[in-house]
């Protein structure tokens, strides 16, 4: 669908959750787009707070609110959105909790889509921010601001080039050709948007498109060991059609075992730890077809579990 200027249609999707006290400003980042042609998609899981009230204030034509009755789930949101409650050609998610900070980001975005037709996503970086929005840290940006089918997931250790989910709009179509939002770990998003690059251009504008608010409860942040071990496995299952050769999951086990009781007292340092880990082995074994992941698990993990061993049998000897 497109607008009486040619241009083509992008809807912002909107899941929420009991996101009262953030919803407005996501939705005042979004009207303050200037891109014209907008859809804009609220989807509510079944919130039992004023959020769906507070949607409801807003009379802007383009917005749509879907109320579900039951809690269908943070990642079945996103996948129901994007299947079956927009129509865009173009799709950008925007969580309730997070909002746009560069008004012109879309138009960006779009104008990049136009003047490429091979291009699957464009990206941008995010600020990590706090509740009252004090800043706490942004996103790097890539090496490069354009990569080309599998590069970007061959470079991707090297370069920093990891996406964000507000600051990444991508082409519809690519996206449901993929069975999105499918992976039942947390990081759903990147399973999609790495998966995705495989199929075109992938471009990253300069800017800071979005902002991520870091309120110490988001769903996406919230592991059990078991979660976090599935979660890890979305390394293999997004460079699966890069590699010939099968890596078993031993070494998610031990990184994240290992990392995990090291960095005790930060486990999200430990959990990007084994994920840039993870990447970097299945990066090594795309360029290389060779099982290098064994000499990183030699020299990262094997001394740890020694050192462990080591240590309990002594305790025991002069207990």
């Amino acid at each position: 669908m497109t607008s009486k200027l040619g241009l083509p249609l992008l809807s912002v999707l909107i899941p929420s959750f009991n996101s009262a006290r953030t919803i407005d400003k996501a939705l005042i980042s979004v009207f303050s787009q200037t891109y014209s042609n907008l859809e804009i998609v609220v989807s509510d899981d079944a919130s039992s707070d004023r959020t769906c009230m507070l949607v409801n204030r807003y009379k802007d034509p383009r917005m749509r609110l879907f109320r579900r009755t039951e809690n269908i789930g943070r990642v079945a949101n996103y996948r129901t959105l994007l299947l079956d409650n927009c129509s865009g050609e173009y799709v950008v998610v925007l969580d309730a909790d997070d909002y746009f900070l560069d008004p012109c980001f879309l138009s960006k975005a779009i104008d990049v889509f136009l003047s490429d037709s091979r291009a699957v996503i464009v990206s941008a970086r995010t600020l990590l921010v706090g509740l009252d929005g004090d800043y706490v840290s942004r996103t790097l940006p890539p090496l490069n601001s354009f990569y080309e089918g599998s590069r970007l997931l061959l470079y991707l250790p090297f370069h920093g080039s990891f996406f964000s989910h507000s600051a990444s709009v991508y082409r519809r179509s690519a996206a449901a050709s993929l069975a999105p939002y499918s992976f039942p770990g947390r990081s759903s998003d990147w399973d999609l948007l790495y998966r995705m690059s495989l199929e075109g251009n992938t471009h990253f504008l300069d800017i800071d498109a979005s902002a991520w608010r870091f309120t110490g409860s988001n769903q996406s942040l919230i592991f059990t060991m078991p979660e976090a071990l599935l979660n890890l496995s979305v390394w293999k299952r997004i460079y699966s059609p890069l590699i010939d050769c099968f890596v078993p999951n031993f070494f998610y086990f031990s990184y994240c075992f290992v990392l995990g009781r090291a960095f005790k007292n930060d486990f999200l340092l430990a959990l990007r730890t084994c994920s840039f880990c993870t990447a970097l082995d299945f990066s090594c074994l795309t360029f290389l077809r060779y099982p290098l992941p064994l000499l990183i698990w030699s020299i990262v993990c094997l001394p740890y579990l020694v050192l462990k061993l080591i240590a309990n049998l002594l305790r025991r000897r002069f207990r």
